[in-house]
């Protein structure tokens, strides 16, 4: 019980001890800031004419992007299994260098069932052409042994006709001397004479007509048998259609088969492998190949800047990898609708993290943004230690007014009746050899305004002049309570 006792003392004595130091901290930190104040009261911050190059700018926050990407596809091996994987992220490689295999066994076999498809259909209008070369021949044979069959029946026929007129002359010369030597035409020897005449008459009508059939059969047959066949014709066409079709599949197959091996297209660093062995490729990005040695910036503007950015337009770019070198660059591209619609954000408390010196209240509450558009920035000057992906911060110069008179932007005033002033200090000493500081009126006339500085002209200051900077009423800021506090802060 006496060592709890003992513990317990000790631990209010510790609580009391961390009471009194924090509210130590919390009086000095109060007396520090009162002090500084009243310190500010009784003097003036100044600032001198300088001339120098005042922009107006658009800034916007985006990230480096490859000028030059390759989406590795291989839209010929769809339902295809990928064999094996040959890139991993981070890799380079070269034009033609391999990023996968696939599995092309199943190809092969679908191969392999076309070409015996091709090889039977070839043999069947193979087979159809000898049987009808065959035929052709039979028939041509046939044409030629009826032509001589005919040419002989011809002669012999011929042989008859001639026969069958000499018949009929010797009737006819027997009538006729029947007649000449006294006989009548209605003797009974007159009417026999003449029937027989009539009947040789016949005999030379039918042996003309004989030969005159053979004559006809002999021309058709002097013409060798045609080998044309519209039906032959057709189905010639309708296999050679059938062999071609399997033909071209076949070709297609050994493409893929050819393509089963799929290389980069150019050469540059693997930032993306989506392949993996042993699945069945559904199509889709294999891997992605990124030149990285050419980078360009990928932005966004907002709607209430947009209408002010335009291509060509000088940029300056920072990331945190380059320290404080500014890169060059220049607007190389401007969408001409949002790719993103309104998002929230607290892009005000991102900018006080990061050490802004200015920070809009009103992005805090989460609102909505608005309408953000897309802008392509090319870099002019490079680092080594940019890598893709990277953040960057970049501001667009829409305005530019180059070896002008500048004052800080807060050193220029409107007086109440309306006239752009700024003050100029003007120093007194007394007797004591104490200086005294007033402030006197100035006009001039505003140029361009920048973010921090405007440019201003005046028939009374030149360069060098020195201008009342007033201080700013809302007292220390963020920043300056944070420098004070030191990094034991907690924001």
């Amino acid at each position: 019980m006496k060592e709890e006792k003992v513990k317990k003392k000790k631990g209010r004595k510790a609580l009391i001890i961390i009471l009194i130091l924090a509210a130590a901290f919390a009086a000095a930190l109060f007396f520090m800031l009162r002090n500084r104040k009243t310190d500010e009261s009784t003097s003036y911050d100044t600032a001198k004419v300088t001339r120098r190059t005042v922009v107006k700018s658009v800034a916007a926050n985006g990230t480096f992007v490859s000028t030059e990407s390759h989406e590795v596809t291989a839209s010929g091996m769809l339902a295809q299994k990928i064999q094996s994987v040959a890139v991993e992220p981070g890799d380079r490689v070269s034009a033609g260098d391999t990023i996968c295999t696939f599995d092309t066994s199943g190809l092969s076999e679908q191969k392999e069932d076309l070409n015996a498809q091709i090889a039977q259909a070839e043999k069947n209008k193979a087979d159809r052409q000898a049987q009808a070369a065959a035929d052709a021949a039979k028939s041509e044979a046939d044409r030629k042994a009826d032509l001589i069959s005919a040419q002989k029946s011809l002669s012999e026929a011929q042989t008859a006709l001639d026969q069958a007129k000499t018949d009929e002359a010797q009737a006819q010369s027997q009538y006729d001397s029947y007649l000449n030597g006294g006989g009548s035409e209605d003797d009974a020897a007159a009417t026999v004479i003449s029937a027989v005449l009539a009947g040789r008459k016949a005999a030379v009508t039918a042996a003309q007509a004989t030969v005159d059939a053979l004559n006809e059969r002999i021309s058709s047959l002097q013409e060798p048998v045609s080998s044309s066949n519209a039906l032959l014709d057709t189905y010639y066409a309708t296999m050679d259609t059938m062999i071609k079709t399997l033909q071209d599949s076949v070709a297609a197959i050994d493409a893929r088969i050819a393509a089963a091996t799929v290389t980069a297209p150019a050469a540059g660093l693997v930032t993306e492998v989506s392949a993996k062995a042993g699945e069945t490729y559904t199509g889709g990005t294999l891997a992605l190949v990124e030149l990285d040695s050419s980078l360009m910036v990928e932005a966004e503007v907002g709607e209430y800047d947009i209408p002010d950015v335009a291509v060509g337009m000088r940029a300056v770019i920072k990331t945190e990898a380059t320290r404080d070198e500014e890169l060059s660059g220049s607007v190389t591209y401007v969408a001409p609708k949002p790719e993103s619609g309104n998002t929230s954000g607290l892009s005000g408390l991102t900018g006080l993290l990061s050490g802004s010196s200015s920070m809009d209240m009103s992005s805090l509450t989460g609102g909505s943004t608005g309408a953000q558009y897309p802008v392509r920035i090319s870099i002019d000057s490079t680092n080594d230690r940019l890598r893709l992906g990277m953040n960057a911060r970049v501001s667009i110069v829409t305005e530019e007014a180059e070896d002008v008179l500048t004052v800080p932007y807060d050193a220029v005033q409107e007086d109440g009746d309306g006239i752009t002033i700024v003050e100029v200090p003007v120093r007194t000493t007394d007797k004591h050899g104490e200086e005294t500081i007033s402030a006197k009126k100035v006009s001039v006339t505003k140029g361009l305004e920048g973010t921090y500085y405007i440019e201003l002209t005046s028939d009374t200051l030149k360069e060098g002049d020195e201008v009342i900077v007033p201080q700013s009423d809302a007292g220390d800021s963020v920043d300056d309570i944070l420098n004070i506090m030191g990094s034991g802060a907690g924001l």
